[in-house]
């Protein structure tokens, strides 16, 4: 379905105004003028959404996303965008939130032919009725899940995301500032997302009633809140265009983590979680576990045990600085060779910090501040990579452990790292955790959202790019411009061969469902030639335009006929996009990026290519894009525990 989203010149927004004054002048209503009527007070409300024709207002006083019969609730807005609430006499109408039901019959006033095409809602908080949007929706979203939390400190955390100069709450109809047109395509970015949701899962919220709107809204305003940083990447100077503003939403959705299949999941955990203490205790050293696997397999053991360690030393300046120290340890084996202990583990991700490539050694202390009120911390993570993390907890002391694990296995969310909890640590059934976990364990439930994710390159032998060469030769790439002469597009004509000797390397992709749209698992066959399940992606170049095109090719797992393909090259590669490219100096070291990630890609893989000229050697690198993770992590005294039972040093 086609989205008509209400123009407004600058912005996509509500201005509901508790005044007289007469719509259309673009002024801010902060200040609520009321009438009294011989049964309460009269609101007079402006409803200028480009001036929204059929829309209604209401005091959400029971807080459930809908308009009740039993709440006060203006009539449809008119042609003006006028509509009026009649508040009884007793109650405060300052003490609840406003919130304006769009249906999809209803008119923009710039649109008067169309209409908005998908219902949906916006709100404001309480006492801050004077104009209500997208961006006051987030700032409601922010208090209802932290209720301890003002006004304020939820504006200070929309703003802070989006990095905007003026309050989520300004009105910025008719504004043309860049500020004004930032938060403009904000909006207009988060309601094409709910809209995009919400037609998606019309099928299944009809044919299922457990599932109400408001519910399934409420759902998808806390996923918009995490992921306000990632929108504020897409932001520019000015307006977005229309194709940047598709290419947003697209990527923006897919970050939510929210389809049909997901979305009864999604909201029995949301459910679960709610109720779960937010962790504000007071700050102490100890262990977050933040991955564990372990396998037993003909007798040798696996497994591979990360967690943040916070010491009394990291702490001792805590309460002065409002910030403390934690290291990142892993602990590994494989079929019984001990990988790491410790902080022996290696690293060859390089960072940019800003300023300066940091190859951040495995004992980095990394920082993070104390846990506000609001359950919430920020972590700058090897002086690069930043992040906000909102942490409620459980104690599990004396709850069985293969109950405990049973339950973790069905966490319906992949991790971002790490992949599905089905497999998370040791098969429940393992000798010796069929007992109580002991006094002080819990089990931690993070919402992680990026805030900051830095160009990174791999610093591992393997991951030196390669000149484009004749059969037989390898020659080391010394400068991106080198190594993009080497593979130019001009060379791959209809009919080349494309492969590793005049197209460079550029991400490959192992298949992980039959339902995966490019490759089932198997690999697939075609002749004499079977595949293994990867799809691998390859780059040449035009240095004239500065584009580039990117190939998909099939990876060869063997040919029976004679002297044909070896295994491990690509086959039947296939043009998927075309792209700008570009080279930028950061510190010490030449970037080349992309302008666009292929589509196909996009859902498959979370980071942008790049590669990164330094030292005299031309390195595989990438960004990861911002997204939001949610996570189950074990604190130090359950770990500790089944370190103990599964001999795990």
């Amino acid at each position: 379905m086609k989205h008509q989203l209400p123009p407004l010149g600058s912005a996509t927004a509500l201005a509901l105004s508790l005044s007289l004054i007469a719509c259309g002048s673009g002024s801010s209503y902060d200040t609520p003028s009321v009438t009294p009527t011989p049964s309460g007070i009269s609101y007079d409300t402006i409803i200028n959404d480009g001036l929204i024709k059929g829309a209604i207002a209401c005091l959400d006083i029971n807080l459930n996303g809908k308009c009740d019969t039993n709440e006060p609730t203006s009539a449809k807005s008119d042609a003006n965008g006028k509509a009026t609430i009649l508040v009884p006499v007793g109650t405060d109408g300052t003490k609840f939130p406003i919130l304006v039901e769009i249906p999809a019959d209803a008119v923009d006033a710039d649109n008067p032919t169309g209409t908005v095409g998908t219902a949906y809602t916006l709100s404001a908080p309480a006492g801050k009725t004077g104009y209500i949007s997208p961006l006051t929706t987030m700032v409601q979203t922010y208090l209802l899940q932290n209720p301890s939390a003002g006004v304020d400190a939820a504006v200070a955390a929309v703003k802070e995301q989006l990095k905007l100069s003026g309050s989520p709450l300004d009105n910025i109809v008719g504004k043309t500032d860049d500020d004004s047109l930032k938060a403009a395509d904000a909006g207009r970015v988060l309601v094409k997302i709910k809209q995009a949701h919400l037609d998606d899962l019309k099928t299944l919220m009809d044919s299922d009633s457990s599932l109400s709107k408001a519910q399934v809204e409420a759902l998808l305003n806390k996923r918009l809140l995490e992921l306000l940083a990632s929108l504020q990447e897409k932001l520019k100077s000015g307006k977005l265009s229309l194709a940047d503003l598709a290419a947003a939403v697209a990527e923006i959705k897919e970050l939510t983590h929210i389809d049909k299949d997901s979305l009864k999941d999604a909201l029995e955990d949301d459910k679960n979680h709610s109720e779960d203490k937010l962790d504000v205790s007071a700050l102490t050293a100890g262990a977050s576990v933040r991955w564990f696997s372990y396998a037993n397999s003909l007798g040798k053991i696996s497994y591979f045990v990360r967690q943040f360690v916070v010491t009394d030393d990291d702490i001792k300046d805590a309460a002065t600085t409002g910030r403390y120290f934690y290291t990142d340890q892993r602990y590994q084996m494989i079929k019984d060779i001990k990988k790491s202990s410790g902080n022996d583990w290696g690293r060859s991700e390089v960072y940019f910090t800003g300023t300066a490539w940091f190859a951040c050694p495995a004992d980095f202390k990394n920082t993070a501040t104390v846990r506000n009120a609001a359950g919430e911390n920020f972590s700058t993570y090897c002086d690069a990579l930043k992040s906000k993390t909102v942490r409620t907890v459980k104690d599990i002391s004396g709850k069985n452990i293969k109950d405990v694990i049973t339950e973790i296995r069905k966490f319906p969310y992949a991790d971002v790292n790490y992949g599905s909890y089905k497999f998370w640590g040791a098969d429940p059934a393992t000798a010796g955790l069929d007992v109580a976990f002991v006094a002080g364990s819990k089990l931690f439930y993070h919402v992680t959202s990026e805030i900051e994710n830095p160009l990174s390159y791999s610093s591992l032998s393997e991951d030196k790019m390669l000149l484009g060469a004749p059969t037989g030769t390898q020659v080391l790439a010394t400068t991106l411009d080198d190594m993009i002469s080497s593979y130019p597009l001009s060379a791959l004509t209809d009919g080349v061969y494309i492969g590793g000797r005049n197209s460079l390397h550029f991400k490959t992709i192992t298949l992980g469902t039959a339902a995966d749209p490019i490759l089932d698992t198997s690999g697939g066959k075609t002749g004499t030639v079977s595949f293994y399940p990867l799809s691998r992606y390859r780059v040449a170049f035009n240095p004239s335009e500065k584009q580039a095109r990117i190939y998909r090719c099939k990876v060869v797992a063997n040919d029976t006929a004679v002297d044909r393909y070896v295994a491990n090259s690509s086959y039947g590669c296939t043009s998927v996009s075309d792209t700008a490219y570009k080279i930028e100096t950061k510190a010490d070291a030449r970037v080349l990026s992309f302008a666009k990630m292929p589509d196909e890609l996009i859902p498959l893989w979370r980071n942008d290519r790049v590669y990164v000229e330094r030292d005299s050697n031309v390195m595989l690198g990438g960004r990861a894009r911002l997204d939001s993770n949610r996570e189950l992590r074990l604190n130090g005294v359950a770990m500790d525990q089944l370190r103990g039972i599964l001999n795990i040093n």
